[in-house]
């Protein structure tokens, strides 16, 4: 993820903790939780904010890998989400050169709204290291910000349609998508949707 992006987080930090710590994971989540194994199993959250989703997994059992480029946001999840079942590491696409370098394999890869930020160009290197991290079984989600983004953290244009066929050229398979409304108040005021996409490794 590109600095900049990250430093507008890092500027509006504050305010972005609590708005993050406000929404409920299980109304974010809805419309891909049929998708989430139900029995423990190891997961990692890519752009996971101040944990506040990796939290409500590992409360149900889960053993997450939190990973966040901006520092304030892993600094608040720590102090807010003291979970066993939580690991936190400073990272990023396209590369995630620190979590490849863990050599450990997980049965979901999730990202929440993350996916606008990573540049068109990033795309393919993006899902090629996470398709690297994923087991034979395991799964991919990803949800797709339809409309604005804020002005100071760039979003670049994406569409299903250019996900799907990136993540085919990469070994995974598309198997679902859901389309749901934003759970959080400025979004639905600037008419924000999204779209979630769920996959599978190919056999």
């Amino acid at each position: 993820m590109e600095q900049s992006i990250i430093d507008g987080y890092a500027e509006d930090a504050d305010f972005l903790i609590a708005s993050f710590e406000a929404i409920s994971s299980s109304d974010v989540l809805s419309c891909v939780t049929e998708f989430i194994p139900r029995s423990p199993c190891q997961i990692i959250e890519i752009g996971s904010g101040t944990g506040r989703d990796a939290a409500w997994l590992a409360a149900k059992g889960h053993r997450v890998l939190a990973v966040e480029p901006v520092s304030l946001f892993l600094e608040a999840g720590r102090e807010l989400h003291q979970s066993p079942h939580i690991k936190w590491l400073n990272d990023s696409l396209p590369s995630l050169s620190r979590v490849i370098q863990r050599n450990e394999k997980y049965d979901l890869a999730l990202l929440v709204s993350v996916w606008q930020h990573v540049p068109k160009e990033e795309k393919f290197e993006s899902l090629k290291n996470i398709r690297f991290l994923v087991r034979r079984s395991g799964m991919l989600i990803i949800s797709i910000r339809n409309g604005p983004g804020s002005s100071k953290r760039e979003c670049y244009p994406t569409s299903v349609q250019e996900t799907v066929n990136i993540a085919r050229q990469c070994g995974f398979r598309f198997i679902a998508s859901r389309e749901a409304q934003s759970v959080q108040k400025s979004n639905q005021r600037a008419k924000v949707t999204w779209s979630w996409l769920v996959f599978t490794l190919n056999p």
